[in-house]
């Protein structure tokens, strides 16, 4: 085969496809926590300033812990009812006012959780070599499941039914599974080495077959940042991991791009970053402080505002972020969240082509255009599907950027201004007008962004 689409077709047949998305997935998520009185104030202080919110994703469902990191979910896969009272009417009174709620969960328990210890009398957690449980301190103690133990894995499917899905959940980040400990001793008797890249899979089955076997599919999904050959039949959406809430090149805004075009060139046919990063520090006494400012969360919003998922991210240190929910930020969220939402027919179609042919709906142009060098070396720009050409500003302080054009005629979705293609073009890009682009010559040409 020649076509490099072609052969992600025949990769994808034989690894998997995700599923459609559900309706609220094309929307704005809208990551917060803090509790139901904070949640609802919130997002009446929200809509009262327009902003549209389509569903809320509330990691602290379970509860929260403060650590050494900073503000974490409590890792018990339950809802606290004082944070949340009577959770699952919280989720049904958010569903009538439109708004779909989304939690978080991961293979693991905090010592001394309620499941935890019924996991630790069960036998599900896996072994260190003396036989013993194994402690991981991520930083608290926790231990992890043992997905080779048919009982721990449906106990663990059981609780997702009962306590998430049955709950009102309408989706969840389905976190970790890339990190069993190649000591670790297994219920099956495979060796932990061996199994290492086959768990974060069968945690994905593991989610996938709570949502299919409750009657979901469609209306439920999570998001996963782990995988291997085969997870990408079970995960529908991915993410590109815990980016610094900071500028630098290999860790923060501008590692997103290059990792989601690496993603969907191994398969991950769907996926997304999210909205203003995730890991933030401050070391007083060294002065040393990694934060968000304005300028880069308003770059980050412009950037995943032309991704599958618009998903905002509080970080690991809420209370020292500036959050998209601000007073200053709320006419900007509030636009491009718009934007997003007005794509949607587009992103429809492009997820259809991904579940379909196995296509990445975020594209590197080396995909359509493989006849094309210029495109080769290309990592800060990409395509949305086939027609809609997205250039970020990821640099602090940089007012353009530049784009290669490829063939064709190509029209700014926010300007007007029409580019011819085969060349490079040093695009203005003030903050509020990203560098994006349809081609004209395709079926979507009339696309209006706004």
């Amino acid at each position: 085969m020649d076509n490099p689409l072609d052969l992600l077709e025949d990769f994808t047949e034989k690894n998997g496809r995700p599923p459609a998305l559900p309706k609220w997935a094309y929307g704005n998520v809208l990551g917060i926590q803090g509790g139901k009185e904070v949640v609802v104030k919130q997002l009446d202080v929200l809509k009262k300033a327009k902003v549209p919110v389509d569903a809320i994703w509330i990691q602290d469902w379970c509860g929260k812990r403060e650590t050494k990191l900073g503000s974490q979910v409590y890792w018990n896969w339950k809802a606290d009812e004082s944070r949340y009272p009577n959770f699952k009417m919280f989720c049904l009174k958010m569903r009538q006012r439109g708004v779909r709620v989304l939690g978080y969960n991961n293979p693991f328990l905090m010592k001394g959780s309620e499941l935890y210890e019924t996991a630790l009398e069960r036998g599900f957690f896996i072994k260190n070599q003396a036989g013993e449980p194994y402690l991981l301190e991520m930083p608290d103690e926790v231990y992890m499941l043992d997905l080779t133990n048919p009982e721990a894995f449906e106990w663990m499917k059981d609780i997702i039914k009962e306590n998430m899905i049955n709950q009102g959940l309408a989706g969840w980040m389905a976190d970790y599974a890339e990190g069993l400990p190649w000591d670790a001793v297994l219920h099956s008797g495979i060796s932990a080495q061996e199994y290492h890249n086959q768990y974060p899979v069968d945690w994905a089955r593991l989610n996938r077959e709570a949502i299919n076997e409750t009657g979901n599919e469609g209306f439920i999904a999570f998001f996963s940042r782990s995988s291997f050959t085969g997870g990408s039949q079970y995960t529908p959406l991915y993410w590109a991991g815990d980016q610094m809430t900071y500028w630098q090149k290999n860790d923060g805004l501008p590692s997103v791009v290059p990792a989601l075009l690496s993603s969907g060139m191994s398969g991950m046919a769907i996926n997304h970053g999210d909205i203003g990063g995730f890991a933030s520090f401050t070391r007083m006494k060294g002065r040393i402080k990694i934060t968000r400012s304005e300028e880069l969360l308003k770059r980050w919003i412009e950037l995943c505002a032309f991704m599958p998922v618009f998903r905002s991210h509080e970080s690991v240190l809420p209370d020292e972020n500036l959050q998209v929910y601000d007073p200053e930020m709320h006419e900007f969220y509030a636009r491009f969240a718009r934007i997003h939402q007005r794509l949607r027919p587009y992103l429809e179609a492009q997820v259809e082509t991904a579940s379909v042919k196995g296509y990445p709906v975020i594209r590197h142009l080396y995909l359509h255009y493989p006849d094309d060098k210029n495109t080769y070396d290309l990592q800060n720009q990409y395509l949305l599907g086939e027609d809609v050409l997205v250039a970020p500003v990821v640099k602090k302080g940089m007012r353009n950027v530049e784009v290669y054009i490829p063939p064709g005629e190509w029209r700014h979705l926010l300007t007007g201004e029409v580019f011819s293609g085969g060349l490079k073009y040093n695009v203005d890009a003030p903050i509020g007008t990203p560098a994006v682009f349809v081609n004209i010559d395709s079926k979507w040409k009339g696309l209006i962004i706004e």
